[in-house]
């Protein structure tokens, strides 16, 4: 049995050592944090710096690879951290795979202009992911639960999945510094970064021929605006492919509201 934990929005990733990694959830007031099972009603997510589990799962080692630097914001161990004031914590084991999805591509200009965070990227992202996957082993299931809910798996595909919210719920960011991503990187590193605007009305490739983990649907990676749309019912009527440069302002959240990662294991 496999489990496909699905990340939309802001998180921190921080990788401690080779066999962990913990998700930092900052608290913007206009994000909404809930966890919720494919075609079923989400359930909020207990903040006040409460500290999450996921327990009867098992992952793999961690590394520099796994987190994609190329399709990731990822800095190194030397970049500085700083506990500060969060949403929640939650602590997971490493994933034995992470799937980079949705990912927004660049044109000539970098996705970051500046600041003094810089100098702790691996690289700049050729492409940025809007959506992550961490896949996992399920060794116990009756031990996968979140907030007092079990996790149940899909008899016929032997997969579940569970999805994690913690971004802009009604409408989209308004392009203009401080970007939360900017705002963030300033709370958890205490330094400073830069990013360009021009990409901030890009959604994401959307495309139902992309690899994705076993016994998910391609359509588990629209954004809440996208579920919103008329006629939306799951998968019965697909959006239409989007290619990874399209701009669409009632979506600019991508490069403002994505997963950053720290690795801090030697």
């Amino acid at each position: 049995m496999r489990l496909n934990l699905v990340l939309h929005g802001l998180f921190v990733g921080i990788v401690p050592d080779d066999s962990h990694i913990e998700l930092w959830v900052p608290d913007f007031s206009a994000h909404r944090y809930e966890w919720e099972r494919w075609r079923n009603s989400p359930v909020p997510m207990t903040g006040g710096g409460i500290v999450h589990t996921l327990s009867g799962i098992s992952g793999g080692r961690a590394s520099v690879g796994m987190l994609q630097p190329q399709f990731n914001t990822v800095f190194r161990k030397h970049c500085p951290v700083q506990n500060t004031a969060l949403y929640c914590k939650i602590i997971l084991p490493f994933p034995a795979a992470i799937w980079s999805m949705r990912r927004v591509c660049r044109d000539t200009a970098p996705f970051y202009q500046g600041g003094t965070a810089l100098q702790h990227l691996y690289q700049q992202p050729t492409e940025i992911s809007m959506v992550h996957v961490f896949e996992y082993a399920i060794d116990d299931i009756s031990q996968l639960m979140y907030e007092g809910n079990q996790v149940t798996v899909n008899p016929w595909t032997q997969r579940a999945t569970l999805h994690i919210w913690a971004d802009e719920f009604q409408g989209a960011h308004v392009p203009t510094h401080p970007t939360p991503v900017e705002e963030t990187v300033g709370m958890i590193t205490g330094l400073t970064i830069e990013q360009d605007l021009k990409y901030a009305a890009r959604s994401g490739a959307l495309d139902p021929k992309e690899t994705h983990p076993d016994g998910m649907d391609y359509c588990e990676l629209y954004t809440r605006h996208e579920r919103r749309q008329p006629g939306w019912s799951g998968c019965a009527d697909p959006l239409q492919p989007l290619p990874c440069n399209s701009d669409n302002p009632l979506e600019a959240k991508i490069v403002h509201c994505m997963a950053l990662f720290i690795y801090k294991s030697h």
